[in-house]
């Protein structure tokens, strides 16, 4: 008689969903690529996104490019659910580009939608090329 061997269940995968949101803080608590983090933890699984999309701690740190989704930040803000922000806005690839103007509204329109929830804002840093940086400034 042949046996068949089932594959057994990754380690991580057997793990509780409060010790994955224990590692999920203790990444945030390293080193990293500001704003990157959540979004590879919710791309990992089905169980590891809703887990993330459910702990607001993972959507704190905001990062704000000339190239800004606003839907997506308008999520971020969303699944932040009320706590303080630590928002960056950071030059994108293309910022030496054309499309001044273009860019500029999109980090307008960024700002805007982030100064509704200013009171909750922790840190803010911004490093972006002056012309960029002169158009949000009136504004904060």
């Amino acid at each position: 008689m042949h046996m068949i061997k089932m594959p057994t269940p990754s380690t991580i995968a057997s793990l509780s969903e409060d010790v994955l949101t224990r590692i999920f803080s203790l990444i945030l608590a390293s080193p990293r690529i500001l704003g990157e983090v959540p979004f590879t933890v919710s791309h990992v699984s089905k169980r590891w996104r809703t887990l993330a999309n459910l702990s607001p701690l993972l959507w704190t740190t905001i990062l704000v490019t000339s190239c800004a989704n606003l839907d997506a930040l308008q999520e971020v803000l969303h699944r932040s659910q009320g706590r303080e922000l630590d928002i960056c806005f950071v030059p994108s690839a293309t910022d030496g580009r054309s499309r001044g103007q273009r860019r500029s509204l999109r980090l307008r329109e960024a700002i805007q939608l982030l100064l509704k929830d200013a009171e909750r804002w922790r840190s803010l840093k911004l490093t972006l090329q002056s012309n960029l940086l002169e158009s949000i400034l009136p504004l904060i």
